[in-house]
């Protein structure tokens, strides 16, 4: 008699799932959700500013190469308030296309610094940086910052900056 009353307990009771339950279950999805979404946010800023600051690496090392090519001074001259610069010879023709790393490029970037005066590098037919010593490059994004540091024969490495 005792166990015919519990089983047609358990058969009346619906195969559900009880409104707290699934609140929990929502709650406990909310907070995985949050939680990958900022990793995710975190992953593709630190992404788009190292492969902006690769990208600006590898066109240091086309300068000292075109310095060398053509024989002469070649520049890279930025414009820093539009995140762009431009490679041109020493009478100022443009031997590489406009580089830019604004809002509707591929890699959005906040932060062009050229540490130079004048906002721009220079090698000579050399390949030899005409400001001799290293220079430096910041690019960055949101929280995120990188420099590219290059000596005077172009050699480069990309490092976090002292804060």
């Amino acid at each position: 008699m005792v166990g015919e009353a519990v089983r047609n307990r358990a058969v009346g009771r619906s195969a559900g799932f009880t409104l707290v339950e699934m609140l929990i279950v929502i709650t406990v999805v909310s907070l995985v959700l949050a939680v990958g979404a900022s990793a995710l946010r975190t992953y593709r800023e630190t992404a788009i500013v190292r492969e902006a600051a690769r990208v600006v690496a590898s066109d240091i090392a086309v300068l000292r190469s075109e310095a060398i090519k053509h024989r002469g001074n070649v520049s890279l001259v930025a414009t820093e308030p539009e995140l762009s610069y431009v490679i041109r010879d020493g009478e100022g023709d443009v031997l590489r296309p406009l580089r830019t790393f604004g809002t509707e490029s591929e890699l959005p970037l906040h932060k062009l610094d050229i540490r130079f005066e004048g906002d721009s590098v220079t090698f000579n037919s050399r390949g030899v940086l005409v400001s001799g010593g290293t220079g430096e490059i910041d690019v960055g994004r949101a929280d995120r910052t990188l420099r590219i540091e290059f000596n005077a024969l172009g050699r480069h490495r990309i490092v976090e900056p002292d804060s």
